[in-house]
């Protein structure tokens, strides 16, 4: 169990449903790793080279115009490693996505969904704001 991922991932699911029943929650939920928005789902894709917000937009944009989603990107973050990123699709978008993705050649680019988000390049937005400077 410890070595098959897949087998991994379906037993945290079933522990999860149980948690959610035990606690009186009759429907899961998912939300954004990123912004906590729910019915949204982070999703992660891992390039051979580092990417740039264009390229998360343009590759989703791209599968989405062959595949059975919406491809409307939400939040979108570059990772410390920064030849992956995550981003926000609406949830049944996110998993068509992953699906489709892996169902193609895709070769050096691979889509997932997030579990866990990883370190994230600090973005500096610029200086702050001045002091008052006023006249009297």
């Amino acid at each position: 169990l410890a070595t098959d991922p897949t087998a991994l991932k379906q037993v945290e699911e079933l522990v999860a449903r149980c948690l959610a029943l035990s606690t009186g929650k009759t429907e899961l939920r998912s939300w954004s790793l990123l912004t906590g928005e729910t019915g949204v789902t982070t999703v992660t894709i891992t390039a051979p080279r580092s990417l740039r917000h264009s390229d998360v937009v343009f590759a989703v944009n791209k599968l989405a115009k062959h595949g059975d989603f919406d491809g409307r990107v939400g939040k979108i973050q570059i990772c410390q490693d920064a030849t992956s990123a995550v981003f926000d699709l609406p949830t049944a978008d996110a998993f068509k996505l992953v699906k489709f993705a892996n169902g193609q050649n895709l070769k050096q680019f691979a889509f997932e969904v997030t579990a866990e988000l990883p370190a994230m390049q600090f973005v500096d937005r610029g200086g702050g704001g001045g002091g008052y400077r006023g006249g009297g």
